[in-house]
């Protein structure tokens, strides 16, 4: 499964813009608040986030592999 795919399941509620290591964009959510938009800077990144998400999301974060462009910690959480 990849990161999009899990993403277009799971997401239901706000406004999720991903950018991916790709440089590709896709939205995920139903655009309600809150609004946040993340850039993934490697596919490695995208892979640990679908095996494993809570610790790689954080781990991504604090690296600089997971860099929040739009929105806060908190919103991306929420």
């Amino acid at each position: 499964m990849t990161l999009h795919h899990l993403l277009d399941r799971i997401m239901r509620t706000g406004d999720l813009q991903v950018v991916y290591a790709d440089g590709s964009r896709r939205n995920y959510g139903d655009g309600s608040e809150p609004h946040v938009s993340i850039r993934i800077a490697d596919q490695t990144t995208e892979r640990r986030l679908v095996l494993n998400p809570k610790p790689a999301l954080g781990e991504a974060y604090t690296d600089g592999r997971l860099v929040l462009e739009e929105g806060s910690l908190h919103d991306l959480l929420t």
